[in-house]
């Protein structure tokens, strides 16, 4: 039997790493820019995704949460050595699909806390914006279907450099109603997964472009309204 997972955050232990993240933060950057802020729930649960190419992402993340409660879903590699022993004082977790971690998301949730996910399941540094896991997908539909409503959030960010002056760019877009897959969820699972997650990952294509950044191959998104991109179910079924 697996080890159930524990929250081991404290207002103590994120009172503290808010500190030392801010300083390194004002440290590294010249500024820091968020847009898109109201579109952040400001009650009850939500997942918060966003592209991943820089180490300094997830202190990024922490910012725009700043004291809400949160936590985080980090790739194993992360869970090791000295940062494994700190980061799980602000709510990160191991990244594993097993029925352990959905029980303690969902506990979270039932918290009111805050999910953050870097759904490409790794961190990139071509600039690209990955194809995305289905890990968010699934665990936004499968609490859905419990009567668990839990919003996703996209976010983008973008690095701008010249030499020593350094900006992190920030844009926060409007909450994917999960509500709107149950029904195709519920009577085929595996193809509402693929639609939502091909829906997240141009969402935050579209926020990228919105930034002034964008790679080849998200450039197809240019012009193209998100919504209108959403794959329809029979041709996810022809496909």
């Amino acid at each position: 039997m697996k080890k159930r997972l524990v929250d081991r955050k404290s207002w103590y232990s994120v009172g503290i790493l808010n500190v030392i993240n801010n300083i390194a933060l004002k440290t590294h950057f010249r500024s820091v820019e968020i847009e898109g802020k109201e579109n952040l729930p400001q009650d009850g649960s939500y997942i918060l995704i966003a592209n991943h190419y820089s180490r300094w992402d997830p202190p990024l993340v922490q910012k725009v949460l700043e004291e809400r409660r949160s936590i985080y879903m980090a790739s194993p590699n992360e869970m090791k050595g000295l940062q494994g022993a700190i980061i799980p004082g602000i709510g990160a977790f191991p990244a594993t699909a097993s029925r352990s971690a959905y029980d303690f998301i969902l506990d979270q949730f039932r918290k009111k806390e805050v999910l953050v996910i870097f759904p490409e399941g790794n961190t990139f540094r071509d600039g690209t914006t990955h194809p995305f896991k289905s890990g968010t997908a699934r665990i936004a539909l499968n609490c859905q279907a419990i009567g668990v409503n839990v919003p996703i959030v996209p976010m983008a960010i973008r690095y701008v450099e010249n030499g020593a002056d350094r900006v992190a760019k920030i844009m926060i877009g409007k909450p994917v109603d999960v509500s709107e897959y149950v029904n195709e969820f519920n009577e085929l699972p595996s193809v509402a997964t693929k639609s939502l997650t091909n829906r997240l990952h141009r969402e935050v294509c579209h926020l990228k472009i919105s930034l002034g950044q964008f790679s080849d191959r998200e450039a197809i998104y240019i012009g193209k309204p998100v919504r209108e991109w959403m794959p329809r179910m029979q041709d996810q079924i022809g496909a």
